[in-house]
């Protein structure tokens, strides 16, 4: 079939959403919540916006605890795609009781910024093979400079982006599809990958409303299935001289009764 090939930009973007989460807009922000719905979790928490590598990082504290729910990033220096490329060159992590004056930061390449708040540090790096040591006691203390509020978050006017609908959306190389497209495969030059798994199928096509995998030897039943129908599958084709990788991602709930009913 004639499709246009995946542009990176957007499947960095599509791939963000899977890995980490809700992208929300609200009229001059951008927000990725990597806790789905936190503001719903507690009737009220204090919210820490703590302003590193050029954006905000939303800590939640409650009963002495903290955890990352959600990055902002402003719409006068960010556009959608560029939060991707921000995620993909930078990790934040944030160390919780720590014992001692230093804090070891693995897998990475460079340590960017480094910020104490209230006890904890939050250290932004970029991913790499290398492990750093970080004394605590030099790092800027940021508790006093970024006050949290105690509050319970208003939602009610922004939109989720791209986010995973109720029922099975196709998306094939960044485009809505109305059915789902047959792709075909060449075994012996090409790849398809599923979710992180290689497929040895020679093609892609409809199997009963779900996304099959089938083998011309065994054309009446496909080799694997996403069974899932209730989800977003984002399928994008990278060709290059004399070869092509399909990659399909989606996330997906097991539904076992549907399952027995097919089995049974």
């Amino acid at each position: 079939m004639d499709v246009r090939v995946t542009d990176m930009s957007e499947y960095r973007l599509r791939r963000l959403l899977l890995e980490q989460g809700t992208l929300r807009e609200y009229p001059e922000r951008f927000e990725l919540c990597v806790v789905k719905d936190y503001e719903s979790l507690y009737p009220e928490f204090s919210l820490h916006s703590i302003g590193i590598g050029g954006i905000f990082l939303q800590v939640l504290e409650r009963n002495g605890k903290y955890r990352i729910v959600s990055y902002e990033f402003s719409k006068e220096s960010f556009c959608v795609q560029d939060i991707a490329q921000w995620m993909d060159t930078y990790h934040v992590k944030l160390y919780t009781n720590i014992d001692g004056n230093r804090v070891c930061v693995y897998s990475a390449k460079e340590i960017i910024e480094g910020l104490k708040l209230k006890g904890n540090v939050i250290v932004l790096y970029t991913p790499g093979n290398g492990e750093h040591i970080l004394d605590i006691d030099d790092l800027p203390e940021v508790t006093e400079k970024f006050i949290p509020s105690l509050q319970k978050r208003d939602t009610s006017y922004c939109k989720e982006i791209d986010s995973v609908e109720r029922s099975m959306r196709i998306i094939l190389n960044g485009e809505q599809m109305d059915h789902i497209p047959r792709i075909e495969l060449d075994l012996s030059k090409d790849m398809l990958i599923c979710n992180g798994n290689v497929i040895l199928a020679d093609y892609v096509d409809d199997f009963s409303g779900c996304i099959g995998f089938y083998s011309k030897k065994k054309e009446w039943w496909p080799i694997a299935w996403i069974h899932d129908t209730a989800t977003t599958v984002f399928i994008d084709i990278f060709e290059g001289k004399s070869a092509k990788i399909v990659i399909i991602q989606c996330k997906y709930i097991v539904d076992l009764e549907a399952l027995f009913d097919l089995l049974d």
